[in-house]
């Protein structure tokens, strides 16, 4: 679990530098040069860990990592194309959406997993202070929030997303964690780079070049980010994936108040307590 709570605070940092960088450059040209400095990165690491990627990628369950890789890559892609024009504030309710699901999921097929109580009990604390987070961060509704299309892009991040944690936790059983993070990151560079070429879109002014020490960062933090994410994987089950990535919004609003300098309003800091606890009782 403690990788899983790692892996979160990683994502909040790199969530920070997507949205710091996302106005400013072409969102799936940003994604494609991030993913092959975490390829190279990726492909880098196996001198010095174990796995061997060509003979992995032989084995007859392959597929399984490779459908994983694919609905990752499609619930990112839904993701950004979302937050060009899309509202922050939607995104809470659809996180909820995918812990329903992954519950589900765990209920039917991997029931044991649920037993202990403190799990249980640490999962309803974790959703209370989620939504009274989501509540705490209301916005006033706009047109965009009302746009089908907006709810379509997150029922299908959402969606693709779940299925990719529940496959891709079959996958880390079967194949080293860096084949699986090297598979990962080398199908997000793949499928970008050929969104980039056949989408005709006139190209943002100071956009990011290709040779910059900022996609470099970003390749440093999701690297680190998704190698523990993987790891802590291995350790739990997918429903703990889904209930520690609702911290990340926790996360974001904390690092806001102590570099932005945010005021945390009382329902924040309940939100911010019931979720620890929650993170306590997962942890026991």
């Amino acid at each position: 679990m403690y990788w899983l709570l790692l892996a979160c605070l990683l994502f909040t940092f790199n969530d920070f530098l997507w949205k710091k960088y996302l106005a400013n450059v072409l969102s799936y040209r940003l994604a494609f040069i991030r993913a092959i400095y975490t390829s190279t990165i990726m492909a880098f690491l196996y001198f010095f860990m174990d796995g061997n990627f060509f003979i992995e990628s032989q084995s007859s369950d392959f597929y399984i990592l490779i459908i994983s890789c694919l609905l990752g890559s499609l619930g990112l892609f839904a993701l950004i194309t979302y937050l060009q024009k899309g509202l922050l504030y939607n995104l809470g309710f659809y996180n909820l959406a995918g812990v329903l699901l992954m519950s589900i999921y765990t209920y039917l097929f991997e029931r044991e997993k649920m037993q202990s109580h403190t799990f249980i009990f640490g999962m309803i604390c974790i959703v209370i202070g989620y939504i009274v987070f989501i509540y705490s961060q209301k916005q006033q509704v706009t047109q965009t929030n009302k746009k089908l299309k907006n709810h379509l892009l997150l029922w299908v991040m959402t969606i693709a997303f779940t299925l990719s944690i529940i496959t891709q936790s079959i996958s880390v059983h079967q194949f080293s964690f860096i084949t699986v993070t090297f598979t990962q990151e080398l199908s997000v560079a793949i499928l970008a780079g050929l969104i980039c070429l056949f989408i005709k879109k006139q190209v943002i002014e100071n956009s990011i070049p290709f040779f910059s020490w900022k996609p470099i960062v970003m390749a440093l933090v999701i690297s680190a980010a998704v190698i523990t994410n993987v790891v802590g994987l291995k350790q739990t089950s997918p429903i703990a994936v889904s209930i520690i990535g609702l911290l990340t919004p926790i996360f974001i609003l904390l690092t806001s108040v102590f570099f932005l300098n945010e005021k945390i309003q009382p329902k924040q800091y309940v939100s911010f307590l019931l979720m620890l606890l929650g993170c306590y009782l997962l942890l026991m």
